[in-house]
């Protein structure tokens, strides 16, 4: 009864463990507890865990309360087998996700003459509670988007439903608030709080998105976190390659557009993405690569003014990724993530003119390089550095001449509030950069006691530097106009012989904002962090004390 009562202790400590225990922020970890037809632990047990995932084998052993643990394993399908001399070898296939636990515990029996493997079906993944694994093979046969953040909106108690594109509230937290990360990497942006673009659409492997319950082990956040990793390749050869097309001419105009007299011309917009991985050298170092390239034109009409214009995007990323065993349970993984993205827009969504249009670039590159590896029959470590660069070039207006500054409406005078014209919002001369560097190391070790159980204890430390570069100018000529423009007896805008809008001052009313920033300044912040995290799985002998025995004075335990 009493060991019936610690076992059941037991199952439940190792369920709540693996609830609130991150596994790594770019692999998983199987864990679980073989035992013996009678249900007591047996140490010594040989896990062997293969996969296509996998470059060759990792291996460990039991304790001596019957648990056994295998953290970094890449995430995908695994086979794992199980064997102890005298025993019967078993086979037991299970799923490692992204950032999650699988627990696969499993009975050993004495073996027969003859061995018999026994391969049962696929248990269940254990992650985080609030965690959702979303796989880009299931995500492929569903109507949504196909980027990692619109992915996410599968996932319950998330929502994009915020004031700026590309955030997301996570469980009613601020929308700039949450942590993204491509691999392992930070990819926010700095000021705004939201992800850069840096992945290619076929390249994602798994995205999983964390609620709550979440490890010590990430920072940075009040909401939740996207986590999201790409393909590394194997020991097969394989790409694919892709084109979307789109046109503005399939859409039909606007009413507005139509009581323009605004037609979308006929004009073909691909988006072309390849990948490929395969092997260098098989079970040894592995190659993947991708390239993603988008030539898109969007037409519409400024508000007000009705004017038409062509919005244009010239994207072109790539990606490149070396995974590679150094040695016996030692792997090294390189890889380099670029987006350049060449623009022409109007400067601000509330611009009516066509002189506030702009042609920003906004390069931006991640590259990092993590390290892990098994250190010993118990310990396992794993370290990462990794660097981010995001620049924001001719983004605003060149001229310091103050007739070409930007203006914005007052709405006092007949016209909406806030609608900016005459010339581009923000300053070219004061290009903006935000970038981070990240380095991280940690260190599992398996402690284990008849008495205590086994505690999966994980510290780690972090090293991490956001630095932003600019001065955040808002006007070349270092002054932005408050007042509203002039209509017509028909009440539309009024334009001169140029076709501007014209400007209204009114004594009182109209405003001058005089803007002194100081172009190129930066600041620097670095973030030191510790963590130590401890799953504990309770042994069966939980709460036992030893005593003397007076029939052979020796200690034994009840």
């Amino acid at each position: 009864m009493r060991r019936s009562i610690s076992f059941v202790i037991a199952a439940m400590v190792m369920s709540a463990g693996a609830s609130g225990f991150a596994q790594g922020q770019q692999y998983g970890t199987l864990s679980g507890r073989v035992v013996s037809a009678d249900n007591l632990p047996l140490p010594g047990v040989i896990v062997t865990a293969s996969s296509d995932a996998l470059q060759g084998t990792r291996s460990g052993t039991t304790d001596i309360n019957g648990v056994y643990a295998l953290p970094g394993l890449a995430p995908g399908q695994y086979v794992i087998r199980f064997e102890l001399d005298k025993m019967t070898s078993v086979d037991r296939r299970v799923g490692v996700g992204l950032g999650a636990l699988s627990v696969l515990d499993q009975q050993l029996t004495l073996a027969p003459v003859r061995e018999t493997v026994d391969v049962r079906a696929t248990p269940s993944a254990i992650t985080s509670r609030g965690a959702v694994n979303l796989q880009t093979s299931d995500i492929a046969k569903l109507p949504v988007g196909r980027t990692p953040f619109l992915m996410t909106e599968l996932t319950p108690g998330v929502t994009d439903n915020t004031p700026s594109a590309s955030q997301l509230t996570i469980s009613g937290a601020f929308a700039y608030d949450n942590l993204f990360l491509m691999n392992g990497v930070d990819i926010n942006d700095n000021v705004l709080g939201t992800p850069n673009n840096l992945f290619i659409e076929d390249a994602i492997q798994e995205v999983q998105v964390l609620s709550s319950g979440i490890s010590a082990e990430y920072g940075r956040f009040s909401g939740g976190i996207v986590n999201v990793i790409t393909r590394s390749g194997g020991n097969a050869l394989s790409g694919a390659f892709r084109v979307n097309l789109t046109n503005p001419a399939w859409t039909a105009e606007t009413p507005f557009e139509k009581s323009a007299g605004a037609s979308r011309a006929s004009k073909y917009s691909p988006t072309f993405e390849a990948t490929v991985g395969g092997p260098l050298r098989r079970d040894r170092v592995w190659f993947f690569g991708g390239a993603r390239v988008e030539r898109t034109t969007t037409e519409s009409v400024f508000a007000q003014t009705r004017i038409p214009f062509t919005s244009s995007n010239d994207n072109t990323r790539y990606e490149g990724k070396l995974t590679g065993t150094v040695a016996s349970g030692h792997t090294l993984q390189a890889s380099v993530i670029d987006n350049d993205t060449d623009l022409r827009q109007p400067s601000l969504g509330a611009s009516i003119d066509p002189a506030t249009m702009t042609t920003p670039s906004t390069p931006n590159r991640i590259v990092g390089a993590t390290w892990h590896g098994v250190l010993g029959p118990r310990t396992f470590a794993e370290a990462q550095f990794s660097q981010k660069g995001w620049r924001l070039e001719n983004a605003g207006g060149t001229s310091a001449a103050i007739v070409d500054s930007p203006f914005l409406t007052r709405g006092v005078s007949g016209v909406p509030a806030n609608l900016q014209y005459n010339g581009p919002y923000f300053d070219s001369t004061d290009p903006e950069q935000r970038n981070n560097r990240q380095l991280t190391a940690s260190v599992m070790h398996l402690l284990s006691s008849p008495r205590f159980g086994t505690h999966e204890v994980k510290s780690g430390v972090e090293s991490f530097t956001s630095t932003r570069v600019g001065g955040n100018s808002q006007s070349a000529s270092g002054y932005v106009f408050q007042t509203d423009y002039r209509v017509t007896a028909a009440n539309v805008p009024a334009l001169d012989a140029g076709g501007r809008l014209i400007p209204r001052f009114v004594p009182g009313t109209s405003r001058l904002q005089t803007w002194m920033p100081l172009r190129g300044s930066s600041i620097d912040v670095t973030t030191t962090s510790l963590f130590v995290t401890d799953r504990w799985t309770a042994g069966p002998r939980l709460g036992s004390m030893p005593h003397p025995d007076s029939r052979t004075g020796r200690a034994r335990r009840r």
